[in-house]
Order: structure tokens, then sequence, then C-alpha cells
């Protein structure tokens, strides 16, 4: 079958290049268009800065949601107006409060020609606040609230507050920064006689309910709305697995005899992971002592699948509270115990009459500093930070969320929880819900933070623990030969499988500590000497091309002198820089 002639005539009339239709300001802003192209369009029509499109939305609508400040500035150069409403009241100056781009906010209201109304609502009775809680910008609330005075109780047209807006998406940073200081409270109602609980139970916002619980108490599980309604009740009439699911949480909570105190948490689960590890491992020596025979065998399917489970667990507990997973702690003192304990009852008794000086001049003085090291480790502050970065003059002597806003501090650089601009190798653990001088990670295996105060009683534990088991293994080996002088290796190693499964369990848990520890202690100590700490690296962009930026061998010592004696330490590029003045 012949195919149809292809006509000269194309099938679509494609316009040139000339013929299209030009693009309007306001879509090359909300379509992310280039500078120069926003800047081209301007020029060609002036007028185009306060022409409307969809719903009223003006240019600089789209750019307050856009955030990009040089759009915004340049906008507002060219006579843009802060406060135009669109077809629902809203403002620029709403929307950038909504996309929480604080230097936009900062920009509309301090630098355009008719500045910005904070206090302005629209339609449906929302001011900056309102759209900033929308929005969930943590930054944008404490601005507002800090630099203009506006109030967390202020209620939209629904009788809503801010922190019934950031509960109705589960905001939980904006949620417990509107908790902090008593700024808003609990008992809040809306129009409806919702409160911020009711409101998150709509979603099934299940850490954002157990954030308001701990904050409040369990008696907000009984309170009711204009519906009669609890919370409770609320997510009965939701289907999903969600509401399902925290319904049975909280359903413990509300029948709390004491509705007077917050719910206590996890607290069986938590005990149980942090001494299931300890637990398991003694269950498998009990059957091993039962049924002997092949013990050693046992013993090693027994603990790969031991050392499988924990290697699968997150750092978080599997509930709503999402308290830090212990599991990791119960393993490592789990395995010191079991050490200990094989190392009292089985070897020491063999090798007490051949070496027993050896035993008191370092084995005791070894396994002290371990306890008082563990004890430090786990009673000190490992170096909270309450202060902000140094300002720039004595009239500012620390900076704060204005010069976030006027763009000399970075967003990242400020923290929100804490409420101050993070200081140089200060980082913010949340884990530990706080900011830390020189932290270097947050240790699951401790719990703990290692930081400033803390990070070389940390190494020092590192060492002391390697060397406990490094003399472990040498003990066994000891014990073995005197329980066994000059048989064959083979003949002992099948009475290690038969007779000494307890010994093989132990070596087990220790060979591969040895080698993962080995391997920590050594990172630690390059990092330590370069300066630096596992979340701490100075950009490479500042090591580049700088004559004599690498450490000596050197500086390299000395920075591990200052680091075991409390002081401080310092990378090549801040060595360069002290050099340099």
């Amino acid at each position: 079958m012949d195919l149809p002639p292809i006509g000269t005539k194309p099938y679509a009339n494609f316009a040139t290049v000339t013929e299209r239709k030009k693009v309007s300001l306001a879509d090359a802003v909300h379509n992310f268009h280039g500078y120069d192209e926003i800047i081209q369009i301007l020029e060609e029509d002036p007028d185009a800065v306060h022409r409307k499109g969809w719903h009223g939305l003006t240019p600089l609508h789209k750019a307050g949601l856009r955030g990009d400040p040089k759009i915004t500035r340049l906008l507002l150069d060219h006579g843009a107006s802060v406060n135009e409403p669109n077809d629902y009241g809203e403002t620029p100056l709403h929307y950038a409060c909504k996309r929480g781009a604080l230097v936009n906010i900062h920009a509309m209201l301090e630098e355009a020609e008719v500045k910005g109304d904070v206090w302005h609502r629209d339609f449906a009775g929302r001011n900056c606040l309102h759209h900033a809680a929308a929005g969930g910008s943590v930054l944008t609330l404490h601005y507002l609230s800090e630099v203009h005075g506006m109030a967390f109780h202020d209620r939209d047209g629904n009788g809503q507050t801010p922190l019934h807006l950031v509960c109705l998406q589960g905001f939980q940073d904006a949620m417990k920064y509107l908790l902090k200081n008593d700024r808003s409270e609990l008992t809040w109602t809306d129009n409806n006689g919702n409160t911020p609980l009711h409101i998150a139970c709509i979603n099934a916002l299940s850490e954002a309910c157990w954030i308001l619980l701990q904050r409040g108490n369990c008696g907000l599980l009984r309170v009711t709305n204009n519906q009669g309604q609890t919370p409770l009740q609320i997510l009965v009439e939701g289907r999903s697995a969600g509401h399902q699911y925290l319904f049975k949480e909280l359903s413990y909570w509300a029948d709390s005899k004491t509705p007077h105190l917050p719910p206590k948490g996890p607290l069986f689960t938590w005990y149980f992971m942090l001494t299931m590890p300890a637990h398991f491992f003694a269950l498998i020596l009990l059957v091993h002592l039962v049924v002997p025979r092949f013990g050693a065998l046992f013993i090693t399917v027994a603990t790969c699948f031991l050392a499988f489970y924990i290697g699968n667990q997150g750092h978080r507990l599997r509930h709503i509270s999402r308290w830090s997973n212990p599991v990791y702690c119960g393993a490592f003192v789990a395995g010191l115990f079991h050490t200990l304990l094989c190392f009292c009852w089985k070897v020491l008794p063999v090798l007490w009459p051949v070496n027993s000086f050896i035993h008191v001049l370092i084995d005791l003085p070894v396994l002290l500093c371990i306890v008082y090291l563990y004890v430090v480790l786990l009673v000190r502050d490992a170096g909270k930070c309450t202060f902000s970065k140094a300002g720039p003059s004595i009239d500012e002597p620390f900076l704060n969320i204005r010069h976030v806003a006027s763009g000399e501090v970075k967003y990242d650089e400020y923290c929100g929880p804490c409420e101050i601009v993070i200081p140089e190798r200060t980082k913010h653990c949340k884990l530990c819900e706080q900011c830390m001088l020189n932290m270097d990670h947050h240790c699951l295996f401790l719990l703990r933070c290692i930081a400033k105060d803390n990070h070389r009683h940390f190494v020092l534990l590192i060492f002391l623990a390697l060397l406990s088991q490094v003399l472990f293994l040498v003990y066994s080996v000891q014990y073995l030969r005197l329980l066994y002088p000059g048989q064959a290796l083979w003949d002992v190693g099948v009475a290690i499988v038969h007779q000494h499964g307890w010994l093989w369990g132990m070596w087990l848990l220790n060979v591969p500590s040895i080698l993962w520890g080995v391997s920590l202690l050594c990172m630690q100590l390059q990092l330590t000497a370069n300066g630096m700490t596992m979340v701490w690296h100075p950009k490479a962009s500042k090591m580049k091309n700088l004559s004599g930026a690498k450490l000596s061998r050197g500086d390299r010592l000395r920075n591990l002198r200052n680091f075991f004696a409390g002081r401080r330490i310092f990378t090549a590029s801040e060595l360069y820089e002290m050099e340099k003045v």
C-alpha cells in the first residue's frame, strides 16, 4: 500500500521568534527567568511592574514567592507597591512571609519607598504573622515578633492563632518555637472550639501531637470542641492508617490517672532496648551451658544475628515520641560487661598465680580509668552554646535576627531552636536539642554529644577501651596455653568449639570491635591533628591557592598536644590567616 504524499505545508504553524508573544513580567518572575531578562522587560515596559495578572497578582507577589532578593529589590526600585492587595486581600508582603524569605521581608519593610504594613489583614483576617505560620518559617516568626512587635495571640477570621496554623501542617520547629517561653497557650481555641491538639489530629500528625502533649498534659485529650468532639473522636473519624495508629497510641494517655501531667513516654521500650544486648548475650551463654556440644558454633550464629539486628536499628525509637534509640549504648556497655565478666570468672583465676603483679599494676588502673572517663562523658556538659556569634561593634556585641534579615548573616548560620547566630565551630544537635561548641558528633554508644568539653575524654576512652580489648585477647591466648601446654593448634581449636564457647563468643565481640575502634581512633587523631572535627571542615575554597596552607608535622603535633591539654586547635587556613595578620 502506497503512503500518501507528504505535503509542502507544515502540520503546525509555528510562530517565528519575532512573532512570539512577549512574556509578561509576572510570568517571567514566576517562571524563574534570568535577572537580565527581567531588567529588559522593565526597560521596555516600566508600567509592567504595576500590572496585575491572574487573581490580581502583581509581579511583586510572584517575587515574594520566588524568594530572590535581587528580583525583589529590582521591582521595588521600579516603584512596585508592597501593600497592593490581590483579589483575596493578600499583599506581596504576605506572600514573602509565607515563603519565609527573610531578606525579602526586610526589603519590603525597610527598603521600599512606601514601607509594607505588617498589620494589614487579608479577607480571611490573616496578617503577616499568620502567613509566616502557614509557611512554617521560624526565622520569619522570630523576626516579626522581635523586630516588629507582633503578638502570637493574634487571631484570624476563623479565630485561629499562629499555633493553630503550624499544627495544621505539622511544622515541628515552629511549634516548639511558639510554645517556648510561654509565647502561646495550648488551651487557645478557634471559632469552632478546636485546640491546637484538635487541629493536629485532623491530619494525624503524630509527632506534632506528642510535642503538644509534652508541653501540656494528658488532660488535653479530654477537651471537647463546639461539636462535642475530643481529639480522639476526631481520630476515629479519620480513615487513614495514620489516624488508626495515632488513636491507638493516644488512647492509653487519655485514660491516664494523672491528667495534669504530660505523658512519660515509652519507658519500657527504652529500657528494653537498652538492656536487650546484655540480656540476649546472657541467654546465648545460658543455652551454651545447657547444651555445651558445638557451643561455639551456636554462639557464632546467635552473635551474628544479634549484630545484624542491632546494626539495622535506627537512631530513634519507632514511637511518636521519637526518643533516641539506646540499643547502641546498651551494646557498648554489654560488650564491656561480658568481657570483664568472662575475664574475671574464667581467665583470671588461671592467670593470677602467673602474673598477678601485671593485673594489679596494669589491668586495674586501666579499668578504673575507663569507668572514670565513662562517668565523665555521661555526667559532664559536652559544651552547650548559649551565646550568639560576636557582633561587629560594641553597640552590637552579638549578632541577632536583624543581621539575618539584612543579609549580613546567612540563613543557615541562624539556629531557630536556640535563637542564636551560630558561632564558628558550632552545630545544633537535633538529638540533644542544643547547639554544641566544637561539636564532633553525637555518639549513639554514649547517648551524648561529643563536643568542646568532652572530646578529649572520648578519644582517651576509645584508646583505653582498645587497650583493654587487646589485653583480653592476649590473656585469653595465655589462658589456653596454660590449659593445653604443648598441644597442637587443631586440638586447641576443637577444645574451644566444645568447651570454651564463652571465650569464643568474647573473641567474636572484641576482634571486630578492635578493628572498628582502631579506624575510629585513627580518624579522630587525624582530624584533630588538622584542627578539624567530624562535622566542622573549612570550605575547600578557603584551602585553594594558599601558599603555606598545609599544616607541617610540627603544627599537627602541636594541635594534638593542645587538644589533650584542653586548648584551642587550628586548621591550616586559620594559621594562614593569622600569619597574614
